[in-house]
């Protein structure tokens, strides 16, 4: 706002010494507080500032906006904006000017005067609230860490590091508020050095990612909607000289295409190019085409020219698109309503199976593509998938664009899911009842031991034994084979499901899918034999409720950690 539009009642300096009249230059901070400064002072304390105020050359605008010659000017100083308040404006320059330092005694005040410090190439300033930070890591490690990682400070991300390990702290259990500025391939390097107490490698660093390997996945490049769609595969380039109609989008580009591919690939298209105008109907205030395209029909689309180009992509046969991988054009909102509006079902399927094929290979990274677009349902179903998956080593370039609350959210969820398997498993055989023997324990009807678990006998005598085939005696009879596999086949379930590396998600599967089928037997996961048929339901019924339950806590772990 030019000096003659600004009212002169909302104007104010800061306090002193930064309302000297003598002062040939201004400072205004975001909260519109004018500071009195020498230019000399600020040209020796910051090379920021020393390019800015070079003899000759216009003041520049320090928000990084441009700013008119003459914009500004008051008491005959010119002003420039700076994008710091006036508490830490004041803080910062107090360091630099002949004064006695701030306090600084409270990390909420000396983040943002570290980071305009550094902003500002202020090397006294820079120093004094490194210094400063250090003193904090003993107190708030994890605070310091994150304000040391954004502001890229490996030494102090280090120091602070090594005293979580000391420490012992739980790195997933707390998360200060600072931590909502990091990235998750940061944080996923901190839960990495906290796992490993520190022994990484030499050229280990929390601020910058590993070195992509040959065999890791290319970073995603779909983190919005706007996407450059113009490499187009070598079958449109082929296909482009035979084109019969041109597509013009809301930002009046044009591309040349099929009638016959557009309308196979969508009935709505197709009755649109029906009833495109013969060429001597055309209207006059149809804007002119391209002379290249001058004699074909064309065909306005409300879709912007990206989503149209990829729309377009989409209706070639195999659907071949250079540009984004199918499970990445899924994620774009505006590209699948296009799809569901156009009803270009074939499509739809394509896509869908993609992005499923996307999930199972990689739920992690397919979870961060699905959150970063705010797609609740299929963040859900990457989230559920991510349970047969060890979390400890399992990473993806993906997540130094995602924030490192994301990551925790399902790392959290993980873990409560597994907790959750593994607390329901603890009641069987208690509140969860189990049978206490196969239908064909031969020795046990009539026997004078009357109850507990038998599974199995050895000199015509049933023992009474835990649910755990290691436990069984070697030497048992032949017909103990009945009780052993109905004990393993609870033993198997049991097991997989208390096991902090088994795949939950497949595991879960499969206990529904078993439960599901009356009349056949388990699935192949859980490593159940044919032969013990006649005990099948009273598996089957145990199956069920440990489903039923596990599954309803893994539901509610959805409801508070998969939040988009």
């Amino acid at each position: 706002m030019s000096s003659s539009t600004r009212a002169p009642d909302i104007l104010r300096y800061a306090s002193s010494p930064f309302d000297d009249p003598k002062a040939d230059f201004i400072l205004r901070s975001s909260d519109d507080v004018h500071f009195r400064v020498s230019r000399f002072i600020l040209h020796l304390a910051s090379p920021f500032f020393a390019s800015m105020l070079e003899i000759g050359q216009a003041p520049s605008n320090a928000t990084g906006e441009p700013q008119a010659e003459g914009e500004e000017l008051r008491d005959g100083c010119p002003v420039v904006p700076v994008q710091e308040d006036s508490d830490t404006l004041d803080n910062l320059l107090r360091i630099i000017f002949p004064q006695e330092d701030p306090a600084l005694d409270d990390l909420t005040k000396l983040t943002p005067v570290l980071a305009a410090a550094l902003k500002y190439e202020m090397i006294k300033a820079t120093r004094l609230t490194g210094t400063k930070l250090r003193t904090f890591v003993p107190q708030e490690p994890l605070r310091v860490w994150a304000i040391a990682v954004r502001n890229r400070l490996e030494a102090e991300a280090r120091l602070a590091a090594d005293e979580i390990c000391h420490q012992q702290i739980i790195v997933l259990d707390a998360f200060p508020p600072e931590m909502q500025h990091i990235d998750a391939g940061a944080y996923y390097r901190l839960l990495r050095y906290r796992r490993l107490e520190g022994e990484v490698e030499e050229d280990f660093e929390f601020c910058d990612p590993p070195p992509l390997s040959s065999s890791s996945p290319p970073p995603s490049t779909t983190q919005s909607d706007e996407i450059d769609g113009q490499n187009l595969s070598p079958l449109r380039h082929r296909l482009q000289p035979l084109a019969d109609i041109v597509c013009r989008s809301s930002d009046e580009q044009e591309f040349p295409s099929h009638k016959a591919l557009l309308a196979v690939a969508s009935p709505v298209i197709c009755a649109l190019i029906a009833n495109i105008p013969q060429p001597d109907g055309k209207g006059s205030g149809e804007p002119a085409a391209a002379s290249s395209n001058s004699d074909l029909p064309h065909l306005s689309f409300d879709e912007d020219s990206a989503t149209l180009q990829y729309l377009i992509s989409l209706s070639c046969p195999g659907h071949p698109n250079a540009a984004a991988p199918l499970e990445e054009l899924f994620m774009l909102r505006s590209l699948r309503d296009a799809v569901k509006k156009y009803e270009m079902e074939d499509t739809m399927k394509v896509l869908r199976h993609q992005w499923s094929k996307s999930m199972m290979a990689d739920p992690l990274r397919a979870y961060l593509l699905a959150v970063s677009h705010r797609f609740s349902e299929e963040a859900q179903q990457a989230a559920l998938l991510f349970l047969d998956r060890s979390v400890e080593d399992y990473y993806v370039p993906l997540l130094e664009q995602s924030l490192a609350s994301t990551y925790r959210n399902v790392l959290l969820y993980h873990r409560a899911c597994k907790a959750a398997a593994q607390e329901v498993t603890t009641g069987v055989g208690g509140p969860i009842p189990v049978p206490s023997r196969s239908k064909l324990c031969q020795n046990y009807v009539g026997h004078r031991y009357s109850s507990g678990h038998c599974y199995g006998f050895t000199m015509s005598t049933c023992h009474d034994l835990a649910i755990n085939p290691t436990s069984l005696p070697e030497n048992m009879n032949p017909q103990c084979i009945y009780c052993i596999l109905l004990c393993r086949a609870i033993a198997n379930a049991t097991g997989r499901l208390e096991s902090p590396s088994d795949a939950l998600f497949t595991t879960l599967e499969s206990l529904k899918e078993s439960s599901a089928r009356p009349q056949e037997q388990p699935s192949y996961h859980l490593h159940c034999s044919q032969a013990y048929g006649q005990d099948w339901d009273v598996v089957r019924d145990l199956y069920q409720t440990l489903y039923d339950k596990i599954i309803d806590k893994v539901n509610s772990a959805a409801s508070e950690f998969i939040v988009v």
